[in-house]
């Protein structure tokens, strides 16, 4: 294998990609090889984890409906009375 030094990363992209290492549970080397594999084969592999983890952090900035019994009667009521596609 072959050995590659990178010189003059800004701080705040090597603390973004050691936070993201750490994410993972990789190490920071691990981390780069795999975010250079998928940059440079144009696809990214689903890690089933960072899926995870982007989903946790989307429910997080996105409000949520509050889903009680009254507001799915409502519905199911709203669905029944009108009329379908078409």
């Amino acid at each position: 294998m072959a050995t590659l030094t990178i010189k003059q990363v800004p701080g705040d992209l090597y603390a973004r990609l050691k936070e993201r290492a750490k994410a993972r549970r990789r190490s920071l080397n691990a981390q780069v090889i795999r975010d250079l594999e998928s940059v440079v084969d144009g696809t990214r592999r689903v890690d089933r984890d960072e899926l995870l983890e982007e989903l946790r952090e989307l429910r997080a900035r996105v409000p949520s409906p509050r889903l009680d019994d009254r507001s799915l009667r409502t519905a199911r009521r709203w669905g029944r009375d009108s009329e379908g596609p078409g």
